[in-house]
């Protein structure tokens, strides 16, 4: 399954505070999405210990067919960012910080798509847990998706190029655990239910950093075919 997000409802999953990404030297996130909107659009959210900043983020802009990726390592930096020029329809995209690396990549459907450099970026990422992360909005609420979106991850190491390859070619099917902290795969309903009720969409990752849906995401027929089937 996947769940089904609408830009005028302003749905959203209320993911919580989270210390996946706190003090790691490198962290990175997963998910796939489709949308043909040409509005700017975010996909998954971390914010760093302030709440309403981004640590980690993955965002689309179809108006100017772009994917985008950005972060900060500590809660006063700098945002910094990266695009990706691509199209609109189904893509998986993955977002690779190097915070003691000092730069980050972008990927698109198992294709290293841009890089920035950021030579402020020293050391690890900030000791706080991340607050009012969200898939399919961020922390203001202002740039709902609009589509469905599956299997989106976090991991709070870097991913390998081979690694981020598999992921796009197994589609779900992959045994790709080492550091992954949280997992959603939006399989708990049949299609047509709408997600309703605290921590429902469900995390089987170590973190079990289960969401709750806000004003009704719909679930809706799997982009990734080889996930598991809904769960009981």
């Amino acid at each position: 399954m996947s769940l089904l997000f609408n830009r005028a409802a302003n749905r959203r999953v209320l993911l919580g505070p989270s210390s996946a990404l706190r003090n790691v030297a490198g962290g990175a996130l997963s998910i796939w999405g489709n949308t043909s909107t040409a509005q700017y659009q975010f996909a998954l959210f971390y914010s760093t210990g302030i709440g309403t900043a981004a640590r980690l983020a993955i965002w689309w802009a179809w108006s100017i067919g772009q994917v985008y990726g950005y972060s900060r390592r500590q809660d006063g930096d700098a945002y910094t960012g990266v695009a990706a020029v691509t199209g609109p329809g189904l893509h998986h995209v993955v977002l690779n910080a190097f915070w003691t690396g000092q730069h980050f990549d972008l990927w698109v459907d198992g294709v290293l798509a841009a890089e920035q450099l950021d030579a402020a970026w020293t050391g690890n990422s900030s000791n706080t847990d991340s607050l009012t992360s969200y898939i399919g909005n961020e922390a203001t609420f202002s740039y709902p998706f609009d589509g469905p979106l599956d299997d989106a991850r976090c991991y709070n190491r870097t991913l390998s190029d081979n690694e981020i390859r598999t992921l796009y070619a197994a589609r779900g099917r992959d045994r790709i655990v080492q550091g992954l902290q949280s997992r959603w795969k939006m399989a708990e309903e049949s299609p047509g239910v709408v997600a309703a009720g605290a921590a429902v969409v469900r995390d089987t990752g170590p973190q079990s950093q289960h969401g709750t849906p806000v004003n009704g995401p719909v679930y809706s027929e799997a982009l990734v075919s080889a996930l598991h089937s809904r769960r009981r």
